[in-house]
């Protein structure tokens, strides 16, 4: 019998077991048999060896078993194990481990229930005995579940109406562009001179004639066929095209008298790598879809080892009825003309296929072809959605299509609403009036429920709210939850809409966050925001300027401080790397020498020398300057050198931005160059000696 799962909740969770021996174990099984409802089972207890909480809980009866994730909160039917990289393994605790080493059996009872319950003399423990059983429960309902479904698949099968012949209008439909005009060249004989002329003759693989053309055509150029004036493609003969071939996937809906809806979906391809005047359009069925009450059924071609239609099986049952799509989710299906009133008296008489593709389509007949987009657009999947709940149609009534996609894009969406419900008033909610501006402003399920959890707080609610809680809802979902919780949601909301009238905002969410800088800029400054005055300024523009001078004012006195404290360092660097200056004339190149200088020398050539500061007090890097002689003062070049004497990097005005191919000009690499070879490397000998001589070990007395 299949276990009841109201009925396995009511059992209580026993504690964790006390276990001596759980190191480097990840889990605590222990199990036990219980008589519940006159059902004998056997329940394996599985917790967590370090929190001694309870992870999972696998119930098992003579024939069915269910499990209970406690980390996800949700029951499952999932296998006890599951095969991964060729050894056993459990997805148990967000990771795949080996069951024989995370799984703790915590008494010789636990470890023997499993074998007694299941009479299985073979297993070794309990975790053996479940996972054979659940193999053999797994397998027989799999069988069952074929044997269903190839019955069901023949009765259904037998009463498939066969493809419809659509080839013409696929042609003159969604494969109008693929019509090609094949061309070439051929001497003739001019009738009136008598000389030899050239002249092209183009096979139209529209009319499946040759025409004599009037001028020379370009190849993959537009153009019209002289014979049927239909649009085609200049193509020339003698150039290879082993890849031409144009595709179109068609579907084509027919009913029956009792109501049911049989849709056929066509792979069309026209293949053009031959010879033109033998391209045919060939068309297969690939899948198909019956539609019947309240449910939806795909069926897909069998096919055998070399990739062919099974002549024995022709079609099978999937387990989802859902969109067809290419390996990348990305094709493009046709659907034929659909006349007004097609589905009367079937099954989806009010599903409103129509009017679901006229808005996911932009057109505005239903009696046209709708290229249909995968990811987007899923009718299928809303005829199959709407077969389990018809209430979706009056969603779409009530102009709320945005509100049905978003229920087709995440399925889960939708237990939030009441769809057992027919008015959408009820279905969502809200009143009528409500409703109808939940259409005006495409409210999503995000907003309305934000809109419904404002409301219980300000009871009334007019539209400049309405306004500040949608563009909260899409830009700052969390701002809102942050005044609900603090309990000043009417007064945020005044003082936004007071301040949008007294200053130019572009919107809610640039005041708002220029609000919460404000805030910000207040807590460095150490103002008590408790105090509704710094709270709410009367004029946020006014209070935020002032802010932002008195922070930056503040920081300006901080980084005064700490070039004070730094002049020092400063001044030895300087010291050890003077001996380095050098000038050949035209320029000259010295040691930074405050800190001071080198936000100047990075502000003035729009570089990123600044943000180098600290490495250079610390000495783990050393910056110079490259000057003109005639203007010393000036910044020019900004050179880097690591304190080994080997250059990083030297730049100019925005890292040499204005320079061809943002390349240093040679007389600078020329600088570089006598600069390094003249003064660095002797520079870099008498230092490495000099520390050499420091270092030598002084013999002990």
């Amino acid at each position: 019998m299949a276990l009841r799962k109201r009925m396995l909740a009511a059992i209580p969770v026993e504690p964790c077991p006390d276990c001596a021996d759980t190191q480097g174990k990840l889990l605590i099984m222990q199990a036990c048999q219980k008589d519940v409802e006159n059902v004998r089972l056997l329940i394996a207890t599985f917790y967590d060896a370090d929190k001694h909480s309870p992870v999972l809980r696998i119930y098992c009866s003579e024939d069915s078993h269910v499990t209970y994730r406690y980390d996800r909160k949700r029951w499952s039917n999932a296998k006890l194990c599951s095969q991964y990289s060729n050894q056993t393994g459990c997805y148990y605790y967000g990771r795949y481990a080996e069951v024989r080493r995370v799984s703790f059996i915590a008494d010789a009872t636990s470890a023997s229930a499993g074998p007694k319950f299941f009479h299985d003399s073979s297993a070794e423990d309990t975790l053996e005995a479940i996972e054979r059983f659940q193999e053999e429960v797994e397998a027989r309902r799999a069988d069952e579940r074929a044997c269903r479904d190839k019955e069901l698949t023949r009765q259904i099968m037998s009463r498939f109406p066969s493809p419809p012949d659509v080839e013409q209008a696929i042609l003159e439909g969604p494969m109008k562009a693929s019509r090609y005009l094949f061309f070439r060249s051929k001497r003739v004989k001019d009738g009136c001179t008598g000389k030899q002329v050239r002249r092209y003759y183009g096979y139209c693989t529209h009319c499946k004639q040759e025409h004599l053309l009037s001028e020379k055509p370009q190849h993959k150029s537009g153009g019209r066929c002289p014979g049927c004036g239909s649009e085609v493609t200049m193509m020339a003969r003698g150039i290879q095209r082993s890849f031409l071939a144009d595709r179109c996937e068609y579907m084509v809906f027919s009913k029956d008298q009792e109501g049911n809806v049989y849709l056929h979906h066509l792979h069309v391809v026209r293949d053009y790598a031959g010879i033109p005047e033998q391209v045919q359009t060939r068309i297969q069925e690939v899948s198909r879809y019956y539609f019947t009450g309240m449910h939806a059924y795909k069926f897909t071609r069998r096919y055998n080892a070399y990739q062919q239609p099974n002549p024995a099986e022709k079609w099978e049952k999937n387990v989802r009825c859902s969109e067809p799509s290419d390996a990348n989710g990305l094709l493009k299906y046709t659907i034929h003309p659909i006349p007004w009133g097609f589905f009367d008296d079937t099954c989806l008489s009010n599903a409103r296929l129509g009017e679901y593709l006229q808005s996911t389509a932009g057109s505005s007949e239903a009696s046209v072809y709708y290229r249909i987009h995968a990811e987007r657009q899923n009718p299928i999947q809303y005829l199959n959605f709407y077969l389990k709940h018809p209430n979706i149609e009056n969603l779409i009534t009530a102009e709320l299509m945005h509100l049905v996609l978003d229920i087709l894009k995440k399925p889960g969406d939708f237990r939030k609403i009441r769809l057992d419900k027919a008015r959408p008033r009820d279905i969502l909610g809200l009143s009528q009036p409500e409703v109808r501006m939940a259409a005006k402003y495409k409210m999503s399920f995000q907003d309305i429920n934000m809109y419904k959890r404002c409301k219980e707080i300000l009871h009334a609610i007019d539209a400049e709210d309405l306004s500040i809680i949608l563009e909260f809802s899409k830009a700052l979902p969390g701002r809102l939850d942050d005044m609900i919780a603090a309990e000043r949601l009417r007064k945020d909301l005044t003082y936004c809409k007071r301040q949008k009238h007294r200053g130019e905002y572009p919107s809610y969410v640039i005041l708002y966050c220029q609000w919460e800088d404000y805030h910000r800029e207040c807590r460095q400054l150490g103002y008590d925001l408790s105090d509704e005055y710094y709270h709410y300024p009367p004029d946020l523009q006014k209070a935020h300027r002032r802010t932002m001078e008195q922070v930056a004012e503040k920081e300006r006195q901080k980084l005064e401080k700490q070039q004070q404290e730094e002049l020092p360092k400063w001044a030895a660097l300087y010291h050890e790397l003077e001996g380095l200056c050098y000038s050949d004339g035209q320029l000259l190149i010295r040691p930074v020498a405050s800190r001071a200088e080198l936000v100047e020398e990075g502000t003035k050539l729009h570089h990123c020398v600044a943000s180098y500061g600290n490495r250079v007090v610390e000495g783990k890097t050393w910056i110079f300057f490259i000057r003109k002689v005639e203007d010393p003062d000036s910044p020019y070049y900004t050179l880097n050198l690591s304190p080994e004497c080997e250059l990083i990097q030297c730049h100019g005005y925005g890292n040499d931005a204005d320079q061809p191919e943002k390349i240093r000009p040679q007389f600078i690499r020329d600088f570089e160059k006598k600069w390094l070879e003249k003064v660095v490397k002797p520079w870099k000998k008498r230092r490495d000696k000099e520390k050499a001589e420091i270092c030598i070990q002084i013999p002990a007395a």
